[in-house]
């Protein structure tokens, strides 16, 4: 079983590079590269659970990830899996690295950020706000959403 065709991965790259239907090769690139995604969000799956991160965060943080493994890939790159391996590893341990540091594990951390976003609030209905943290932290980002900002 290949986890990823390196030939075409690497053509992808190089369409990318070149200018060439980037907006279509990003999306199929990204279409291979989703269950290596997907992947490691089951690997680091107890970190963010401890934690209580969003596995959207994580996950954006790879797609990133991805983004600058296709910018950084050198030329004459014959293996783009092993490169992209290295890029995901390094997005996913650095976004723990700046966000395990100031969060408390999750048992905690809720009514914590609950807390803060009320002193920051100019509303005082505290439903409303429960309610926008429950869609901050279960909101669906697509790639071609983040690719526009």
């Amino acid at each position: 079983m290949q986890i990823l065709d390196d030939v075409l991965a690497l053509q992808l790259v190089d369409n990318i590079r070149n200018e060439i239907d980037v907006e279509q090769s990003y999306n199929k690139l990204v279409e291979m590269c989703e269950h290596i995604i997907k992947w490691f969000l089951r690997k680091y799956s107890p970190i963010i659970q401890k934690y209580d991160l969003i596995y959207d965060d994580v996950k954006q943080e790879m797609y990133i990830g991805l983004l600058q493994a296709v910018k950084h890939c050198p030329i004459d790159c014959r293996k783009f899996y092993d490169w992209l391996m290295s890029y995901l590893q390094g997005s996913c341990l650095n976004y723990f690295k700046f966000n395990t540091n100031r969060l408390t594990p999750h048992s905690e951390n809720k009514e914590k950020r609950l807390e803060e976003f009320k002193s920051f609030s100019l509303n005082d209905n505290i439903n409303e706000e429960n309610e926008y943290l429950d869609l901050l932290e279960y909101h669906d980002y697509s790639f071609s959403d983040f690719l526009e900002h």
